[in-house]
């Protein structure tokens, strides 16, 4: 089974767009905290951040409510793609295909 559950933050602008076969389709980037377990053994402690994709009337609905900052719980599948830089080199990317999701509002701003 390949499944991910993950509850972070938007980081950026999420991107909306159709793809060649006429799928909606939107891209964005989720800022997820470190687990406790990490802090506690000194692991790395930075945040993770998870590039995701949601298609058909997911990337519709996420599109119209998603900004900056927005905080989103999200399962979805894994999966590891092959890219060419702008160099040549073949590289990979993890990505979060989204399965299902819950809006859980925008961030309150922090007190200046």
């Amino acid at each position: 089974m390949n499944e991910v559950l993950l509850l972070g933050s938007v980081s950026g602008e999420a991107v909306y767009y159709c793809d060649q076969w006429a799928r909606d389709l939107l891209r964005f980037r989720l800022r997820t905290e470190p687990s406790s377990a990490a802090r506690m053994h000194g692991r790395r402690a930075g945040f993770q951040h998870h590039h995701c994709i949601a298609w058909g009337p997911a990337a519709l609905d996420l599109a119209q409510h998603l900004r900056p900052g927005s905080v989103v719980q999200l399962r979805g599948e894994l999966i590891a793609r092959k890219l060419r830089t702008e160099d040549g080199r073949l590289t990979r990317q993890c990505e979060v295909h989204v399965r299902s999701y819950t809006y859980l509002g925008d961030r309150p701003a922090r007190p200046a």
